[in-house]
């Protein structure tokens, strides 16, 4: 009997991309703090594929900058409707958050009934590894969605599950 077994569900990967996410979208240029929990979430659960990222682009009419459609290389990537069900959902990662604040890895900031999020500066990454590589590439060409309302994007979310 084949058991499958979901790498990517592993869950020092999953904390692993969450930090990588804090790390690149917590400041804007003017260093104020821009990432709350709900756009974590969001994308978190857009960054794990290219088909996602594109699909995302071509909503927004930005394929120019994107991923051709015959182009892109899911390599480790997957398309897995439950995972973006779990963004709207988002028990998973505020636990996950949690753990981390609890050994002091991440703060949460409280502002205007948004929850905040940044890394302290003791974390270290090691960049370089295929995988990395492609959730940073994929962060960098979504970047623009953290001006996007959460309604906006979780509205979005809802299209890409049916897609």
């Amino acid at each position: 009997m084949n058991i499958y077994h979901d790498v990517l569900s592993e869950p020092h990967l999953n904390i692993l991309r969450l930090c990588i996410i804090i790390r690149e979208l917590q400041y804007n240029k003017l260093m104020r703090k821009q990432l709350t929990i709900n756009k974590l979430c969001f994308f978190n659960a857009i960054i794990v594929s290219d088909s996602l990222t594109n699909s995302v682009l071509r909503y927004y009419g930005d394929t120019v900058v994107g991923i051709d459609d015959d182009d892109y290389d899911e390599g480790y990537s997957y398309h897995n409707k439950e995972h973006l069900r779990e963004a709207f959902d988002g028990k998973y990662i505020r636990d996950m958050i949690l753990k981390l604040s609890s050994l002091e890895k991440v703060s949460v900031e409280n502002i205007n009934h948004d929850l905040y999020l940044n890394l302290k500066k003791d974390m270290v990454f090691y960049d370089g590894y295929d995988l990395t590589d492609k959730w940073l590439k994929n962060i960098n060409l979504i970047r623009f969605c953290l001006k996007k309302s959460d309604r906006e994007l979780f509205n979005l979310l809802i299209g890409l599950i049916y897609e």
